[in-house]
């Protein structure tokens, strides 16, 4: 009698199937920079005779005008670079050419061993040759640009081929567990089911601090109801003053001035660069564009979508921290409200002198230097001081955002187009 036995095999392999390792990228080159700018002030200014002279009073419209803007922008990136597919995990000297010869060189190999024959055999053997020779010399070429950036000086291009040359750049997230409704536990174990699942927890709102007082957050939610459909509107236009003004040209190129090169795009495919090297044409398509999103009280939509990376906490399989690649335009416009925001509340003295987190010219030292002085002092004049060391979990997770815009109106007195 044969024996026979069953085996259970997982045939599930992400690294090797899953299609999300491959993307693609802008080919930026330094040398048509200009001519991207030329084309991108014709295609802006088309954009512009196509748009309301005024700002109207429709979100619609608003979406409408981003979207055709955006696609002003990427049809010009198409246009003078175009785009390349890679591989995550490739490595800096990989290219597609290597690519393609590899497969040449593994197809003859094959045809070699179906056939065994003399020809067979050399004509594997001399592509063999010529693809590990474009190797060697794709990998010396990339070198040599590596320390031409280190003669450059340049930091962040330092560090940023370094973890290119040295780091797997694929991190395979492990099978999540998770509990439902009725206190199961859930597993996540294919691409799909893991997305579902981090989802589901990253879009769980805040609640109130004190669940125990209902009465007092209905309160807060009615308020600011009544703010939202009543006095918010006549507050976009006549609390005009300090920080409602319109956005101008100046504080548009300052945050511009500001932006990393070497930062990712968000889902609206518009990189740093393209930002940057947009020109006079691009400043004034911006500053078109966040003043009707200011003077209406309304913010795009677009510009709120954002891929979520989660990545593992060290030791904490379980436990995953989001980065949210979010688009660039939105931080442009993010790094004017900011500014203005901080102008307002140093102008009028509503932020502790001891605030250092999220501050210019401000950092750890400033406190250590504090604390080492007044202990110090505390041994001089032969006393005790104490201090106490919060870590709050999921701080910024916890945080109820009803309550927080509720204190803004009250506390703080932020009103306008900026509330």
């Amino acid at each position: 009698m044969p024996i026979t036995f069953t085996l259970e095999i997982d045939a599930y392999n992400e690294r090797l199937t899953s299609k999300e390792n491959w993307h693609y990228v802008w080919k930026f080159e330094d040398d048509k920079w200009n001519q991207y700018q030329e084309l991108l002030k014709v295609k802006l200014q088309e954009w512009r005779d196509a748009t309301p002279d005024f700002y109207p009073c429709d979100p619609n419209m608003l979406e409408t005008a981003v979207q055709q803007w955006t696609n002003c922008i990427i049809e010009t990136g198409y246009l003078i670079f175009g785009k390349k597919k890679t591989f995550k995990d490739a490595k800096p000297w990989w290219s597609n050419q290597l690519n393609e010869m590899r497969k040449l060189s593994q197809k003859l190999r094959n045809q070699f061993r179906k056939r065994r024959t003399q020809e067979s055999y050399e004509t594997w053997k001399e592509k063999d040759k010529e693809w590990r020779r474009m190797l060697k010399s794709a990998k010396h070429e990339s070198l040599v640009k590596f320390y031409d950036s280190i003669n450059k000086g340049n930091n962040k291009l330092l560090f940023s081929s370094y973890r290119n040359y040295s780091v797997n750049k694929i991190v395979s997230i492990p099978t999540l567990q998770s509990t439902n409704v009725n206190g199961d536990v859930i597993s996540a174990q294919t691409t799909k089911e893991k997305v579902d699942m981090l989802v589901s927890h990253f879009a769980k709102p805040p609640f109130s601090p004190d669940q125990s007082s209902i009465s007092k957050q209905v309160e807060i939610e009615n308020y600011l109801e009544t703010i939202a459909n009543g006095t918010k509107q006549i507050e976009l236009i006549e609390n005009l003053e300090d920080i409602n003004q319109d956005i101008t040209t100046q504080e548009i190129m300052e945050a511009i001035k500001e932006l990393h090169l070497f930062k990712a795009q968000g889902p609206d495919d518009i990189h740093n660069q393209m930002i940057k090297h947009g020109g006079m044409a691009m400043v004034e398509s911006l500053q078109l564009l966040f003043n009707w999103s200011y003077r209406i009280g309304y913010f795009p939509v677009k510009w709120k979508q954002f891929f979520i990376a989660p990545i593992p906490k060290p030791d904490k399989d379980q436990n995953h921290r989001p980065i949210s690649l979010i688009s660039c335009v939105a931080k442009v416009m993010e790094r004017i409200i900011t500014k203005r925001i901080m102008y307002y509340l140093h102008q009028n003295n509503l932020i502790s002198k001891y605030q250092c987190g999220f501050q210019n010219n401000h950092s750890t030292y400033d406190l250590l230097l504090y604390m080492t002085e007044q202990i110090y002092q505390a041994i001089h004049q032969n006393s005790v001081i104490y201090a106490a060391f919060l870590d709050i979990s999921s701080a910024y997770d916890s945080v109820w955002r009803d309550g927080l815009r509720y204190k803004l109106r009250t506390q703080f007195h932020l009103n306008g187009r900026m509330y």
